[in-house]
């Protein structure tokens, strides 16, 4: 978001992509048993809806408010789709333990 800032651009998906790579990476770590698997899918969604934001202003010259407002409602419209509406827990103690647990390692975080 800093490097966005300073180009003096603004990018209004953080949300709704922030949801959809969680919704992936919640199905993926179902689907696979694995929290690694589940990380590095969520982080993918992340990198391919960024490099579509990235090129459709930087090669195309599209206002990056006008892109990234459309990518907000793509990227909430699949995660509905994908869900169905659903919440889709993740059940994967590892993941849980790292992610979920409110701690940083032994540090907790509140």
């Amino acid at each position: 978001m800093t490097f966005v800032i300073a180009a003096a651009q603004i990018d209004l998906s953080i949300g709704s992509v922030a949801g959809l790579s969680s919704v992936v990476a919640a199905l993926a770590i179902t689907a696979s048993g694995s929290a690694l698997f589940g990380v590095l899918a969520g982080l993918g969604v992340g990198l391919v809806i960024g490099v579509i934001n990235g090129g459709l202003v930087t090669f195309l010259g599209m206002p990056s408010f006008l892109v990234t407002l459309a990518m907000l409602g793509i990227a909430f419209g699949l995660a509905q789709l994908i869900t169905a509406s659903a919440p889709v827990p993740i059940l994967n103690d590892t993941f849980n333990a790292i992610f979920g647990g409110g701690n940083i390692g032994p540090i907790p975080a509140c």
